[in-house]
């Protein structure tokens, strides 16, 4: 590339580029030939308005934003235009609503797009006590679930809210839409969780693994579906997950614990691809954190189509 001194930088297309696919326009612009250009995107280092373009060539509008970042451009994260919803915030710390499908940092096969970039994009300070990549996380959702999240905005903050956690004085509570109708109105599994055998993915309820406890209530049920509500008294990866897969009741979508495609009413059906389980509320009462998520659209038409006749209020989404 024989202008690659001037390749890094932003841009505005103008009119003669739009309707031009990207890959054209920066072959045009820079002599960038495809395996280049496929190479920038794969790295999240090509933005357009902001935001990575990690595959694809999309064709352009002008005055669209066009940014190509140097290999050194950033150490960490990057930053990304994408937008959280805020649902409470303080000096110190604040809670977003994070969307489904969307991974809690970069990594192989997810260069950007992902919360941590997000909450980089954000303009907020943030925590850094966990490195890098971990830009103010203190814990973290599976990529297919949606909710409330915590993040912290300085080190002291994030160190506290990661020992309440540990301690379980932070209340957190799920929505799950699970396949079948439990026969009970409120359960508790102490079954203990610990990794499948060599070779497989996941966790499984296993007789030496680590002492695990989750709370649930039903709150409503539909002909072949339930809503069920999760209070997880123990930290256990996918805990949930694996406790509502052994008492027969598999979490919509979730493949990986026999809520997919192998049930006998694929989540396809109900208009949702990924898991259908929710951070619905996250609670504790000295920090004056009282928040309930709002439900991805997705979720609710989920609900609806599974014929449960169920709503929640949200008369405050941002704490007490």
């Amino acid at each position: 590339m024989e202008q690659k001194s001037s390749l890094y930088g932003l841009f505005v297309l103008d009119s003669s580029e739009a309707g031009q696919r990207l890959d054209h326009v920066l072959a045009s612009r820079f002599d960038l030939s495809r395996k280049e250009f496929r190479n920038l995107a794969s790295q999240g280092r090509i933005r357009i308005n902001g935001r990575a373009l990690i595959c694809g060539a999309p064709r352009q509008k002008a005055g669209d934003e066009v940014e190509i970042l140097a290999q050194d451009a950033e150490p960490a994260i990057l930053p990304e235009k994408i937008p959280l919803e805020v649902l409470y915030e303080t000096e110190k710390l604040m809670v977003v609503n994070k969307p489904p499908k969307m991974a809690m940092y970069p990594g192989p096969k997810r260069p950007a797009g992902t919360v941590a970039n997000a909450l980089r994009g954000m303009g907020r300070s943030l925590s850094g006590c966990e490195g890098p990549f971990r830009p103010g996380i203190v814990h973290r959702l599976d990529a297919g679930t949606s909710g409330a999240l915590l993040v912290a905005k300085d080190d002291q903050t994030h160190r506290q809210l990661v020992a309440l956690l540990s301690q379980h004085a932070i209340h957190r509570g799920y929505l799950a839409l699970v396949h079948g109708r439990p026969d009970w109105e409120k359960k508790e599994s102490r079954a203990p969780i610990g990794p499948k055998r060599p070779g497989r993915k996941g966790m499984r309820v296993f007789a030496h693994g680590k002492s695990a406890h989750t709370r649930f209530e039903l709150m409503a049920r539909g002909p072949e579906h339930s809503l069920v509500e999760a209070w997880p008294q123990t930290g256990r990866t996918h805990q949930i997950r694996v406790h509502l897969s052994q008492l027969g009741l598999p979490i919509v979508g979730d493949t990986l614990y026999g809520g997919g495609s192998s049930a006998v009413y694929p989540a396809s059906r109900l208009g949702i691809d990924h898991t259908a389980l929710h951070s619905l509320k996250l609670q504790h009462e000295a920090l004056g954190i009282d928040v309930t998520a709002p439900l991805p659209q997705e979720l609710t038409e989920a609900i609806r189509k599974a014929g449960i006749g169920w709503s929640i209020n949200f008369p405050c989404i941002s704490g007490k």
